[in-house]
C-alpha cells in the first residue's frame, strides 16, 4: 500500500495531525490510497471505470478497506463515495467509486451511504486543466442527508489526482459538521507539482 499521503507535501507515512501541512481549515485530516497511479494499476482502474469491468470493484475496495483498518487511525463510521452526476452515471451504468466504497465498508463493518449529490453535470476532470479543475467542480455537490457531528466520514474515490474533487466533496461533508478522512484506490502523484 502506498499509504498515508499528506495531501499538500506529498509526505508519506504522515499521521493524521502530525503533519505540519495540515491545518483545521483543510477539508479533511488525513488521505491515504491503496497504490501510485501507474502502470498496471491505471490499466485496471481503466478497466472498471471505462471497459465497465465492475468486477474489479470488489476486491479493489475490499483491499483499500483492509489496508485503511490496518495501517491508519482514521476510524471512520460511515463511507461515503464521490457521486456521479445522474446522467453520466446513466451513460457509464454504474459509479466505480460506490462500488468501491461498498465494498470497503463491508470490509470495515460500517455502513456505507450516498451522503453527497452532484448537483450540476460538470465536465470531466480529465478534460480541463489542473487550474480549470478547481473551478469546474466547485459548488458541484450538496448534501442529501442530515449529517451528525459526531460521524466520522471516509470520503472514498478511485483516483486523486489534483484533488479538486475530494476537496470540494470534503468541504460540504465538513460545513455540516463531520470529521472528514479520504481515501483513494490511486493517487496520481504526477498531477501534484
Amino acid at each position: 500500500m502506498t499509504g498515508l499521503i499528506c495531501p499538500i507535501c506529498e509526505q508519506h507515512g504522515s499521521s493524521p495531525g502530525k503533519c505540519s501541512c495540515l491545518s483545521n481549515n483543510y477539508p479533511f485530516k488525513g488521505f491515504a490510497a491503496l497504490c501510485f497511479y501507474e502502470k498496471h494499476w491505471r490499466d485496471l482502474l481503466h478497466d472498471l471505470k471505462y471497459r465497465k469491468k465492475r468486477s474489479l470493484a470488489r476486491p479493489l475496495g475490499a483491499w483499500l478497506g483492509r489496508e485503511i483498518d490496518a495501517q491508519t487511525n482514521f476510524n471512520p463510521t460511515i463511507l461515503t463515495p464521490i457521486p456521479l452526476h445522474k446522467e453520466r452515471k446513466k451513460e457509464r451504468g454504474f459509479n466505480q467509486s460506490e462500488l468501491l466504497a461498498r465494498s470497503a465498508a463491508k470490509v470495515l463493518g460500517i455502513p456505507c451511504d450516498n451522503l453527497l449529490e452532484r448537483t450540476r453535470n460538470t465536465p470531466s476532470q480529465t478534460l480541463v486543466s489542473r487550474r480549470e479543475r478547481r473551478d469546474n467542480i466547485s459548488g458541484a455537490f450538496r448534501c442529501r442527508k442530515k449529517i451528525g457531528k459526531n460521524d466520522i466520514v471516509l470520503l472514498v474515490d478511485d483516483i486523486y489526482s489534483t484533488g479538486s474533487t475530494m476537496k470540494e466533496a470534503a468541504s460540504v461533508l465538513k460545513k455540516q459538521g463531520a470529521t472528514v478522512f479520504a481515501a483513494a484506490v490511486a493517487y496520481n502523484r504526477r498531477h501534484r507539482f
